[in-house]
C-alpha cells in the first residue's frame, strides 16, 4: 500500500549480497523517505513487471529514471516512460 502520487523520479540499482546481485527500484520523492521494491533478477521482463505494478497513471508523471548502462533496462525505460529523462550513475560512466 505505497502512495505513489507525486513520484517524479525512480532509481534502479543493484547491491551484492553473498556474491549475488539483488536489484532494487527506489521511488524518489521530495521531502519524503524513498520507498523501495526488490526486483528478482536482472532481465528485461523483470523491469517490465515493475512498470506494470507501477501503472501507466504514474508512468506519465515520471520526469527521470536513473539506472546503470545495461541495454535491456535502457530499452524498457525508453519504451515504457517516454517523457522521463534517462540518467546514468557517475560510477558506471567512469
Amino acid at each position: 500500500h505505497c502512495d505513489l502520487s507525486g513520484v517524479t523520479h525512480i532509481k534502479i540499482n543493484e547491491i551484492s549480497l553473498n556474491r549475488e546481485h539483488v536489484y532494487f527500484t527506489k521511488c524518489l520523492r521530495s521531502q519524503e523517505p524513498p520507498a523501495s521494491m526488490e526486483l528478482k533478477g536482472r532481465a528485461k521482463n523483470t523491469l517490465d513487471v515493475f512498470f506494470n505494478w507501477f501503472g501507466q497513471e504514474y508512468l506519465t508523471g515520471l520526469n527521470g529514471v536513473s539506472c546503470d548502462m545495461w541495454q535491456p533496462f535502457i530499452d524498457v525505460v525508453k519504451a515504457r516512460s517516454h517523457k522521463a529523462v534517462l540518467e546514468f550513475e557517475k560510477s558506471h560512466i567512469v
